[in-house]
């Protein structure tokens, strides 16, 4: 049997590791998912969780075609996020030569240079990254990609109330061609707390 019957406490550890493991592989931190997939295997080995080494033992076959499904799963994978982040960067891109500067104060998405069509070879460890955690790369994405497009949708609705509202508090400043701000009228009476 490959996993023991856990308990709350296990079950609990298990998921927070889940989740971390989402969190660094969206973030691209893959070298930091790498120990904690290690770590994590250590563990659930040590603390007897699951008996996984007795399993690969006793079940070559079928192990075997866990990995093959795994790794069909993972290059699929490859190709919905390889396609999502190039989208997303074309986005980014046309954001850009729209608003003639990177919102982001940098000339990169992702690590990825704007002056240029992204190309999979200088992506290789991003997109063999995606297959091989897959899992974790597919609950990142589902959780975070439809919440960043629900807040970046909320903010283009409402942006002009932000701006209203600079507008409104900086009225009396005036931001000429200088680079200094000069303020308007007479504060020579400031109110004292």
């Amino acid at each position: 049997m490959l996993i023991a019957s856990l308990g709350i406490v296990e079950v609990l550890v298990l998921l927070v590791v889940f989740a971390v493991l989402a969190l660094l592989t969206e973030t691209e931190r893959f070298g930091w998912a790498s120990v904690a997939v290690a770590g994590s295997v250590a563990l659930a080995q040590w603390m007897h969780w699951a008996d996984i080494w007795g399993f690969l033992k006793a079940n070559v076959l079928v192990s075997a075609l866990y990995l093959g499904g795994y790794v069909v799963a993972g290059v699929v994978w490859s190709f919905v996020k390889w396609f999502s982040f190039l989208m997303r960067f074309r986005d980014v891109l046309k954001e850009v030569k729209v608003h003639g500067s990177d919102h982001y104060g940098a000339r990169t998405y992702r690590g990825v240079s704007l002056e240029r069509k992204p190309a999979a070879a200088e992506s290789k460890g991003k997109i063999t990254a995606w297959m091989i955690f897959w899992p974790f790369s597919v609950v990142g994405t589902v959780l975070n990609d439809p919440v960043k497009r629900l807040f970046t949708f909320l903010f283009g609705r409402f942006k002009h109330l932000y701006q209203r509202m600079a507008d409104r508090v900086f009225k009396d400043v005036d931001f000429g061609g200088e680079g200094r701000a000069k303020i308007k009228g007479d504060f020579s009476r400031v109110d004292e707390d």
